[in-house]
Parts: structure tokens; sequence; C-alpha cells
């Protein structure tokens, strides 16, 4: 998985792009809510905000990185959990219309995804088996399949470089 090694670092480097504030002040000093709005100036993320768009070119990026990850290190099975846990914090930031809430709902679904899959692996291995989708992974992980991967999220933080800082 060379092509997603190249793609998790260029992730690393880029992740202070995303433009979201903690308020710990909304529900105490040790719980906050991380939001994508309200700038001095205003309205940080509207629809058509360029720094809005980074935030959502990021998170795609993000999430086509983990989801090549995911099908890389475990079964096709675990890997059909993980497109509930990769999909619930998209929904929720379409829902509130607000990437600063996929940052939140990444955190408690990799937890739960995660308490989940340990404690219940074997049973998600049985359970959720599916060949459709362990042909769809196979072919998924071919190298010309994995470079357009790479190019694609590589041209999305890019764009998350640039439009941060202009």
């Amino acid at each position: 998985m060379y092509f997603n090694f190249v793609t998790g670092l260029a992730l690393a480097a880029s992740v202070f792009c995303l433009g979201a504030i903690w308020y710990p002040e909304i529900t105490g000093p040790y719980s906050g809510i991380y939001l994508a709005f309200v700038t001095e100036k205003g309205a940080l993320f509207e629809v058509t905000n360029i720094k809005m768009m980074a935030t959502v070119a990021w998170v795609i990026a993000y999430t086509i990185w983990n989801w090549i990850f995911v099908t890389g290190e475990f079964s096709p099975s675990i890997s059909y959990l993980h497109i509930g846990i990769l999909s619930a914090p998209l929904l929720m930031s379409i829902i509130f219309r607000n990437p600063g809430y996929w940052l939140i709902g990444r955190a408690n679904s990799l937890t739960a995804g995660g308490v989940i899959q340990i404690a219940n692996k074997d049973q998600l291995e049985e359970k959720l088996e599916n060949k459709k989708l362990t042909k769809f992974i196979e072919k998924f992980h071919t190298n010309k399949v994995q470079f357009a991967l790479m190019v694609i999220n590589l041209v999305l933080i890019v764009y998350t470089f640039v439009a941060y800082f202009s």
C-alpha cells in the first residue's frame, strides 16, 4: 500500500488546514463542541466559502485514505463494518451542514467502531461476510486503482493548502 502511505503523509502534513474552532465554554472545559463557523468577521463556513471547501476536500481525502487503509489491513467483513463507521461522520456533517461536526463525529465513530470491532471480531467476521464486497475490494487493490486514488487525494490535499492560505 505504498500509494496510501504517501497520501497518509500528505494528510498528516495538512491537518492544520482544517478550519474549525473548539468551543469548550459551551459544555464545559472537558467537553466541548468543534464548530466550523463564527469568526470576528462573521460566518467562517458558508456554502461558497473557500475555507469550507478546503475542509470538505480534506475530509474527502481522509475518508478515501482511511477506506484504503481499512481494506488493506482488515478482512472484507471488517471492511464492511467500516462503511458505517466512515459514513456516520459524513452524514452528521451533511445533516448539520457544517464540516466541523465531521471532526467530532469521526472521533466518536472511530472510538465506538473500534470497541465494537475489538469486542466482537469473530462474530463480525462471520456475520458480515459478503462475497460481492470481497470481489470489489480485490479489484480495488490493483496498482492502477491505488495510484489513481493517490493522485485524487493529493489533488484534494493541494487544494486544501491553496484554499487555506489564499
